[in-house]
Parts: C-alpha cells; sequence; structure tokens
C-alpha cells in the first residue's frame, strides 16, 4: 500500500500535504473497489475505514484548483516517458489517437447523441451514448531473457479522455490531447497515429508538434 500511495502522490504535488493525503487515498479506493459510482460509495466502503477523515473533506479536497484534467495528463505522460531506460531514449515513442463510443441506456445523459458505431457494440450500426477520444502513450522498454538477445517492446499507456460534443469536432479535441502533451519537454521523438487522416490531421499534428527540437 506504501508503494502505490508514494506513486500516485506525485498526481498532487502541488496541492497541500493534506490535501495531497486525501486526493490520493482517493485513486487508491477506485482502485480497490474497481468503481466509483459516488464518493458517498467510496466513502462508506474503503476510505472512511483506512483514513478515517469526513466525507466533506474529500469534498473540499476535490475543489482544489491545482489538480486539473490538463495537469493529470502531462504528469500520467512525464511518469510514462520515465519508464523508458538509458539505452532506448533514442527510439522513437508512439501517440495514438483514437475514438470510442461507449452505449447510454436513456436520452436524459447530458450530451448523449445518436452515434454511428463502426464496431456495433450493440449489433446495431447506430447507439445512443457518448463517444470520447483517447490518446495513448507507447513507450519503449527493453525485454530480455537469460541466454536470449535484447528486445524492444512497447507499453501502451492511456494519457486521457476528452467527451466530445457538438461543440467541438472530434479532430480538434484530438489536436488539443496531441498538443499537450507534446508541448512539454520530456519526448525526444514523436510518431502520430491519426484514428482518422480527415483534414490531414496527422500529418499536421506532425509538422506542429512532433517535429520540432524539444
Amino acid at each position: 500500500m506504501g508503494s502505490l500511495f508514494r506513486f500516485f502522490s506525485r498526481y498532487f504535488s502541488k496541492t497541500t500535504r493534506p490535501t495531497q493525503f486525501l486526493l490520493t487515498w482517493l485513486v487508491i479506493a477506485q482502485l480497490a473497489l474497481q468503481s466509483f459510482p459516488s464518493l458517498r460509495f467510496l466513502h462508506r466502503n474503503f476510505l472512511s475505514q483506512v483514513t478515517h477523515r469526513c466525507l466533506n473533506s474529500y469534498y473540499r479536497a476535490l475543489r482544489n484548483e491545482t489538480v486539473t484534467s490538463r495537469s493529470l495528463r502531462l504528469q500520467t505522460a512525464e511518469l510514462a516517458c520515465s519508464l523508458i531506460p538509458a539505452s532506448l531514449q533514442n527510439e522513437p515513442v508512439f501517440l495514438s489517437v483514437d475514438d470510442t463510443t461507449v452505449p447510454k441506456f436513456g436520452k436524459k445523459f447530458d450530451a448523449v447523441s445518436l452515434l454511428h458505431d463502426h464496431a456495433c457494440h450493440t449489433g446495431k450500426p447506430y447507439v445512443n451514448g457518448h463517444c470520447f477520444v483517447s490518446l495513448t502513450l507507447s513507450v519503449p522498454v527493453s525485454s530480455q531473457r537469460e541466454g536470449k538477445a535484447l528486445l524492444i517492446r512497447y507499453l501502451a499507456i492511456p494519457i486521457g479522455y476528452r467527451m466530445w460534443t457538438k461543440e467541438r469536432t472530434k479532430l480538434e479535441l484530438a489536436s488539443d490531447l496531441v498538443e499537450e502533451v507534446a508541448g512539454t519537454a520530456v519526448f525526444r521523438q514523436l510518431v502520430c497515429q491519426a484514428f482518422a487522416d480527415r483534414a490531414g490531421f496527422a500529418a499536421s499534428s506532425a509538422r506542429h508538434y512532433l517535429q520540432r527540437p524539444l
């Protein structure tokens, strides 16, 4: 448990120590229970027994303005790149952008709409639900067995998701995600794979974000 706490506490290093304590345990609680139906659920079934903090203290911690979805994505990207061994620092790092559909069995969810589902998750070409644009970072790590030559394998780490609404296109959301990560100084080389090359997304992303010297 101590190793988990030390690992996830780095996501909240810019907060006060009490807030860092609460938010880190909040992440661990989600891992332990494998679900997050509500904060009250996590507190009743896990947090209250481990941290002995009241429910309102977690609500106050979640209002902290220094922790944003962007800061979490950047921290995840930095942690992912820290896994690259020194011997593989010159190997390419892959950014993969994709979209996925999540069915909803109701029409009163925010931003829910009728979507084309090319994978036919429900057996139908159209589904009522949400669409998310995702960004995954694949970093090279070494894999070697005794007596065998060194092999390079890629570890895929999800960086973040953005929910599509009719206010912006999926390509715009994908571009935002790529720009966030490519703007950090932790990358040597990036290769972008786009879920659709409409409007030259892959080419323009590589030109503007991925091939500039860092």
